[in-house]
């Protein structure tokens, strides 16, 4: 039988790793747009910016938090990795 807050976390996980991924796709496209110009860390000038974000920045349905860029990579950092103690993990044990 699967644990509905086990399948909860999962999903979270999952929109998060999504939402990951869109953001990092649209600042790849700012970078491009903008004459190979960054977005601040704290994604607060492309988050303004309602041709990439009509809708604002998403945050993380996980942990609540707001996704920021790693300022050498330029990627999103996934923070519910660190703070998670396994759980991600067990969660997707769980579901198998």
């Amino acid at each position: 039988m699967i644990d509905p807050n086990a399948a909860i976390e999962y999903t979270k996980t999952t929109v998060c790793r999504q939402h990951a991924n869109l953001i990092n796709m649209m600042v790849e496209l700012w970078y491009v747009n903008h004459g190979g110009v960054w977005p601040n860390p704290d994604l607060s000038d492309i988050g303004r910016d309602k041709d990439y974000f009509p809708n604002g920045v998403p945050i993380c349905p996980y942990n609540g938090m707001p996704y920021a860029l790693d300022p050498t990579t330029h990627r999103v950092e996934l923070n519910f990795y660190e703070v998670d103690d396994g759980k991600i993990e067990e969660t997707i044990e769980s579901m198998r």
